[in-house]
């Protein structure tokens, strides 16, 4: 079975030793282990357990852990040290669905970031240049959230009520 990065699959950085690589082996075959998986996951596991199985053979040979490792050499500019940097291929790499995805919270994050700063200015401007129409914006939103709260609880208490009949009744039923 071909790797494709065995220090991917393994967890471990390049430089970890023959006994890491053993303890992370023998770590993740724990958790993976078909023996310890349900029915429907027992093929996924074995396919998982090959996989580690090949990485962890490839990383104790030491003529085929030289060759992989001028393979896997990192490039100049690592991502992995960055946090802010691309997750783990840069960006031309990335599929339609991780770009869509990347682009989508992208876009929710400057809306929210957006919607945060308008309201702040929109409320320091109020409060500098229109004192009265700000107290009058802090009034009318008091009333709708007690009119809210006061609307929801004369509509949610009678129906907590009859829910509340209705598990008695079932329960009296039961007794009989």
């Amino acid at each position: 079975m071909t790797v494709t990065n065995p220090y991917q699959v393994l967890g471990l950085k390049p430089d970890a030793s023959a006994d890491e690589v053993r303890a992370a082996y023998r770590r993740l075959a724990a958790q993976i282990h078909p023996d310890t998986q349900p029915a429907e996951r027992k093929d996924w596991a074995a396919e998982q357990m090959r996989t580690l199985n090949a990485a962890r053979d490839l990383l104790l040979d030491v003529e085929r852990r030289a060759e992989t490792e001028a393979r896997f050499r990192r490039p100049a500019h690592d991502y992995d040290s960055n946090p802010w940097a691309y997750p783990q291929r840069p960006p031309h790499e990335w599929s339609d669905a991780e770009l869509g995805s990347y682009l989508s919270r992208r876009v929710r994050r400057l809306l929210l970031t957006l919607t945060l700063w308008g309201t702040l200015f929109l409320v320091v401007g109020l409060g500098i240049f229109a004192p009265a129409w700000l107290v009058a914006f802090w009034r009318f939103f008091w009333i709708a959230v007690s009119f809210i709260f006061t609307v929801g609880s004369y509509l949610l208490a009678p129906l907590f009520i009859a829910i509340m009949l209705a598990l008695i009744a079932a329960s009296l039923r039961r007794l009989r």
